[in-house]
């Protein structure tokens, strides 16, 4: 009965969508690869919007409150992750990776919001418990105070994203991204240039990009120079609340 109910919700949900489609002027998406997967295949193809109507707006970064951010110096190479602890975001590829990493001179930092005591936190926990340079650092107010603290930021979702607003703010603070390579994230985050990508939902191979890193200075160093000029920016002011 549960499983009925919710086919019929998003049944619903669709139609209302659709019938949204048909009167409105313009449709805002906020990445080329939504645009193909979804938008090209699901609506413009099946005749509920029209070619014309579709805008591409990229998601933006308040970089006014980025740009002036500065690291803080650390003997370590601190690879960071900033998001929630839901399982389409990859963070638990990120932990078996950094734990295939033995005696290396990195740490990994891990931002958010989620109460410790939750079930999902409960099992990453778990898989850290062994490793003391995997730090915890909870939420945050100041969007700019994880950014001065992690010199390479990772990004393992394995669904894809609408657009990647922590790429965009890595950038503003010139730091590299290690990305799964997936829409949207290839499409900011260009490999051996501005970052590194790796193959979703592979945790060894995430690994390999990271040692790569790390035996690599010169690399890091090559990638900040790297970063875009520009990123893509949001009129909004303030700090963004941590996740």
């Amino acid at each position: 009965m549960n499983q009925a109910y919710g086919i019929s919700k998003i049944a619903n949900r669709t139609i209302c969508f659709k019938q949204s489609l048909k009167v409105a002027d313009k449709l805002i998406v906020s990445s080329e690869t939504i645009i193909r997967k979804f938008v090209e295949n699901r609506f413009i193809s099946d005749g509920d919007l029209s070619d014309g109507k579709v805008v591409l707006l990229r998601h933006g970064a308040n970089a006014s409150a980025l740009t002036e951010v500065r690291k803080k110096p650390s003997n370590l190479i601190r690879f960071g992750y900033i998001g929630t602890f839901s399982e389409r975001k990859g963070l638990i590829i990120l932990i078996e990776a950094f734990n295939k990493l033995a005696d290396i001179n990195a740490e990994l930092r891990i931002y958010g919001g989620t109460k410790l005591d939750s079930p999902r936190a409960k099992s990453l926990l778990e898989k850290c418990k062994n490793n003391p340079k995997i730090r915890f650092m909870g939420a945050f107010k100041d969007v700019g105070e994880p950014y001065s603290n992690i010199d390479v930021i990772i990004v393992p979702s394995i669904t894809f994203e609408g657009y990647g607003i922590v790429v965009q703010e890595a950038f503003a603070t010139k730091t590299p991204v290690i990305a799964s390579n997936i829409g949207a994230l290839n499409e900011s985050v260009v490999h051996i240039k501005n970052g590194l990508l790796f193959e979703v939902g592979n945790s060894s191979d995430l690994a390999r990009k990271m040692l790569k890193i790390v035996e690599n200075p010169i690399l890091l160093r090559q990638l900040e120079s790297n970063m875009p000029r520009q990123v893509h920016r949001t009129g909004c002011k303030g700090n963004r609340s941590s996740l």
